[in-house]
């Protein structure tokens, strides 16, 4: 089946040219100030790239989800993993439960800034003691009033210090007793500009990949937050969370091809160049083979990950063909990436080499967005 049309190919080219100019020659900078560039946002939202299958009321341009299939993969190639994770944040997972179930007064106040690049987003789920398992987490929203008090610590955070707004799973203020562990949750859009918020960076020297990507450890000391901040219904946070992860998992299969994709290109290059006994590593029959392998691994997770699309254009449940490409994906793109890396030897070794930077940034994908033990978790069920 062919996915794209011409439209779709000549936005691919669109996208290319403003990578290629706004941020191919800034990678180094970026990674050495281990700072997001907040102008990126404003530019990517000028070019409307923040808002692609949004409604125009709201300043998106109400395009097909295959125009965001191609903004991934064109951004996966940019030459530091930091880029496409901020990006991704902002574009398809703490935007999209706003305009799934927040009212139009929310849909103003935060979705249409995001999408024009005049404001940041951010997602909170993970705490120390809850990262994949979310029915652990113990963050509260307690109601008084017309307001919701919240008090809790969310950790790990991308665009944790740098966002607007923060989408914060919460446990309501039930007892044990009322609800299970996975039920009475909700999802609240919190403006971080509220008091007894705090944004720290306490990661910034401590990462070992993804430096110019903000990550950052958010209290929540008693945060006053109108009620009309509650996205969907109290106590359905856990199931519209559960939904979004589809969403944000396919979005991540699509990116670890595109990376793994570039890294494989890296590594093809070098191989012809480099000799070795006399000939190029890559007329070595052993380097080829690996070659070839990795590549036709690659080709079988791209095509599931167009098929995952498919399955969620089509409005189908694909919570198993999703879980699967996020396992598979994760596992790829580790063992590949680690395989291209050594093929590169001492030179693979090397700081501030591309290989070893995207090395150290795709790690990541085996774990963020639900791990890949998670996924096998889930996949059980339907055995």
């Amino acid at each position: 089946m062919i996915h794209f049309s011409k439209e779709h190919q000549l936005f691919r080219e669109t996208v290319k040219h403003f990578i290629a100019r706004e941020s191919t020659h800034y990678i180094e900078q970026w990674e050495d100030q281990r700072v997001f560039p907040r102008e990126l946002y404003k530019k990517m939202g000028n070019e409307g790239y923040l808002g692609l299958t949004y409604p125009e009321t709201y300043g998106g341009s109400e395009l097909d989800f295959w125009y965001t299939v191609i903004l991934m993969e064109e951004v996966g190639k940019i030459g530091a993993g930091g880029i496409p994770m901020s990006l991704t944040v902002q574009t398809d997972i703490s935007t999209p439960p706003i305009f799934l179930h927040g009212s139009h007064e929310l849909k103003e106040r935060f979705l249409k800034p995001a999408i024009t690049g005049d404001a940041i987003g951010a997602l909170a789920i993970t705490e120390k003691h809850a990262g994949s398992d979310v029915s652990g987490i113990t963050t509260t929203a307690r109601e008084e009033q017309d307001f919701y008090i919240i008090n809790g610590q969310k950790s790990y955070i991308t665009n944790g210090s740098i966002a607007d707004f923060v989408i914060t799973l919460c446990r309501n203020s039930m007892s044990d007793s009322e609800v299970s562990a996975s039920c009475g949750m909700s999802l609240i859009v919190v403006p971080t500009n509220s008091a007894g918020f705090y944004a720290e960076k306490v990661y910034e020297k401590n990462k070992i990949g993804n430096f110019c990507c903000d990550h950052a450890e958010l209290t929540f000391e008693d945060v006053k937050v109108p009620k009309e901040n509650l996205l969907g219904m109290a106590g359905r946070g856990w199931d519209m969370q559960m939904e979004q992860f589809q969403h944000e998992r396919i979005i991540e299969g699509i990116l670890m091809c595109s990376q793994a994709q570039t890294i494989l290109n890296l590594t093809k290059a070098y191989a012809k160049e480099r000799t070795i006994f006399g000939k190029p590593m890559i007329d070595n029959q052993s380097i080829a083979f690996a070659l070839v392998n990795m590549e036709t691994e690659l080709e079988c997770i791209r095509q599931m990950s167009y098929h995952c699309v498919e399955v969620f254009i089509s409005g189908k449940e694909c919570t198993r063909e999703v879980s699967m490409l996020k396992m598979k994906a994760g596992k790829v793109m580790r063992q590949l990436a680690d395989d291209c890396l050594q093929l590169f030897g001492g030179y693979g070794y090397l700081e501030h080499g591309p290989i070893s930077r995207l090395w150290r940034d795709v790690r990541a994908s085996a774990f963020t967005g639900g791990s890949i033990e998670t996924m096998q978790h889930i996949l059980k069920r339907f055995l």
